[in-house]
């Protein structure tokens, strides 16, 4: 079975999206970056033009290109991803413009509320179609502090791989 590499796009030190990141890693043949870890700036043209790409922006690009098959997962703030993460995926389409391209992709967001995120994965799902990422699907979880057992998400998710 081909490795899937999963990242989170919370910086939030308590963010149950990372926490389910963190999960997911924990099954056979799954990898996870931990973006909060990344020395990545905010995305500016202006620093892009006095100091080029970052460094860490090229090292991401080549680790996402070790693997074809990707989960990212999203908190929701206000409907969309975190400024956080779409920076961090604007440095990625300076470097590349479809860094994603031939790449399998699901987006997931882990949420308290009910509705598990749909707006997000929908702005995710239509933001992320033009890296030409092969997009499987999205998968929400939402009321996530009600539901203490995540194995059977953890299983759906990996299914849509198949």
């Amino acid at each position: 079975m081909e490795k899937i590499l999963v990242i989170g796009g919370s910086n939030s030190i308590n963010s149950i999206n990372q926490w389910f990141a963190k999960e997911l890693a924990k099954q056979e043949n799954v990898d996870y970056i931990d973006t909060r870890e990344l020395n990545i700036p905010y995305y500016n043209r202006d620093i892009e033009e006095t100091s080029g790409i970052a460094q860490e922006v090229i090292n991401l690009y080549n680790k996402l290109h070790d693997y074809n098959k990707l989960i990212i997962i999203s908190p929701e703030y206000n409907g969309y991803a975190s400024s956080f993460f779409k920076s961090i995926t604007d440095w990625l389409s300076r470097y590349e413009r479809f860094y994603l391209e031939n790449i399998d992709l699901v987006i997931v967001s882990v949420t308290p509320g009910k509705a598990a995120g749909a707006s997000v994965r929908e702005s995710l799902t239509k933001m992320l179609s033009f890296t030409k990422a092969n997009i499987l699907g999205d998968y929400g979880i939402g009321e996530f502090d009600q539901t203490k057992d995540h194995s059977d998400d953890i299983k759906n998710i990996l299914k849509m791989f198949k």
